[in-house]
Parts: structure tokens; C-alpha cells; sequence
């Protein structure tokens, strides 16, 4: 996507102009369709907007089971942003270029008593819509924060099962309660962040250090997680929301693509672990 990186009018105009932000954001490709959920009691108002490959059936009948599932929570001010239209060019696009997955798209908000706990019952939902599908979580923002926890609550209670999480510029200060001292605090971290599924850490040059001066991808392998971390330039908007306001949004989600492929699609790595991670 050749457009430039994210200037001071592209960033003005999306803050400022409803029809900017829209325009930056983009929007989903062709031959994908979307159709609107929720969670049941007390999780109601956690809504829910499912991507698919277009089909002559009724999307909500989903009469194939897709390969993949792929749970994905926005960041808070995308969706305060851009409303029903978040996360749709980065769930379209994940889609078209997967082939046999779906997205589901998780709107939390602010009045969920458990925002936690809502998210793990996403993953849950999705998992029980498709049973044999590989499941992975990919979150940005607020949303990393929260597809991080969803992934250690299925880690704890040992169900359902993730192949993948992926994070974009995740804020983890949503994820913590730091204990007194600095090296409580790391080996606190490193506790909670065991055992999770190989990880996918997309970040902007400047957010290295996002734990309490910690860099997040050394304490995921310092807790034994397969890691990959890739770095991007810094711009003053996310890629993931707004992909023609950052130049190299297309090489994100080709690195994103990608990192699903090997995990979710086709995974020819088994005898050594995590060398799919890359």
C-alpha cells in the first residue's frame, strides 16, 4: 500500500472529521461477508460481527466449517472512532487473504462488569461455533490487553485451546497490578505470561518498553513463550485502524498473514517447535 506514512494533516483530519476517519480506515475487500451476533446472559451487550468468506448460504448458517478461527479485539478508541465500521479492512482483509477462516470482531464495552472474563467467553463462543477449527487471538491496542487475557484464562482452565495470539502495539498496563518492587514485578510477569501460545509482538519503534521499563517480547520468552517481535516505524495513528494513513500498513499485514498461515493453515513445522513462528 503505497501511501505516505501517517503526516500531521492525515493524523489532524482523523481526530478531528468523521468522513477522514472513515476514508483512512478503509474498508473491507470484496467477496467477504459480515454478519452481527452477540454473547447470551450477563455477556448481552458484548457484541459480536462475523467475516467469511462470501457464500450463497446465509453467513450466520456457517454450513462449512472454516480451517481457522481468529478472535480479534480493537482497541477502545478505534471503536469509539469509527463504531460498527471497526476492525472491518483488517478483518476483510485476514479473511480474503487466509482463505477458509473466519474473523469474529468482539465489541466490549466500557459497561461489561468483566471485560476479562467477557473476552475469554468470545473465544469460547467461537470455539463452540466451530469445534474442529484451528483458534487463535489477535488484538491491538486496549485489545491486546484483552486477547492476552482471554489467552491465559483458556491457559488456566485448560480450554479452549490456542494455536496463535498476535498483538498490536498491546497496552499492557490494562493487564497488570505491579507488586511493590521492580523485580517482583518481572518475576510476576514472567509467571502469568507462561504457557501461552506462540506470539506474535507487532509494535512501533518507540513502545519497547512497555512493563514497567520490561520489554514485553523478552518476558514472554523469558517465561518460554515462541516469540516473534517486529518492529515498525513510528507513526502517530495504528495500521491496524487506519491503513492509508501508514506507509507500511501492507508489510504489517503481510507479516500478520503470515504468522496465521504458518500456525493456522499450514503447518509443516511439528518436529521442532515454534520454527513455524518465523
Amino acid at each position: 500500500m503505497n501511501t505516505p506514512e501517517a503526516s500531521g494533516w492525515s493524523a489532524f483530519a482523523i481526530t478531528h472529521l468523521a468522513a477522514a476517519r472513515r476514508h483512512y480506515a478503509g474498508g473491507s475487500p470484496r467477496g467477504i461477508s459480515a454478519a452481527d451476533d452477540s454473547l447470551t446472559a450477563p455477556f448481552e451487550r458484548v457484541a459480536l460481527r462475523i467475516y467469511a468468506p462470501t457464500t450463497s448460504a446465509p453467513p450466520r448458517t456457517s454450513p462449512a466449517s472454516p480451517t481457522a478461527v481468529i478472535v480479534y479485539f480493537p482497541d477502545s478508541d478505534e471503536f469509539a472512532a469509527l463504531r460498527r465500521r471497526a476492525g472491518e479492512w483488517l478483518c476483510g482483509s485476514l479473511v480474503r487473504r487466509l482463505g477458509s477462516v473466519e474473523v469474529v470482531r468482539a465489541e466490549i464495552g466500557e459497561g461489561t462488569a468483566d471485560q476479562r472474563e467477557a473476552a475469554y467467553q468470545v473465544v469460547v463462543w467461537a470455539a463452540g461455533r466451530h469445534p474442529t477449527a484451528q483458534l487463535a487471538v489477535l488484538g491491538a491496542g486496549t485489545g491486546g490487553a484483552l486477547a492476552a487475557r482471554a489467552a491465559m484464562i483458556a491457559r488456566d482452565r485448560r480450554t479452549p485451546h490456542l494455536e496463535r495470539q498476535a498483538l498490536i502495539s498491546p497496552d499492557f498496563n490494562l493487564l497488570i497490578g505491579p507488586p511493590a518492587t521492580a523485580s517482583a514485578f518481572v518475576a510476576s510477569i514472567v509467571a502469568r505470561l507462561s504457557e501461552l501460545p506462540a506470539t506474535l509482538l507487532q509494535r512501533r519503534e518507540q513502545s519497547a518498553a512497555q512493563l514497567g521499563g520490561e520489554n514485553l517480547a523478552v518476558l514472554l520468552r523469558e517465561a518460554g513463550v515462541a516469540v516473534r517481535e517486529i518492529e515498525y516505524p513510528e507513526t502517530s495513528v495504528s495500521w491496524a485502524a487506519y491503513p492509508k494513513a501508514a506507509r507500511y500498513s501492507g508489510r504489517a499485514l503481510d507479516d500478520l498473514v503470515a504468522f496465521f498461515h504458518r500456525g493456522l493453515i499450514d503447518d509443516g513445522f511439528d518436529v521442532v517447535p515454534a520454527w513455524n513462528v518465523h
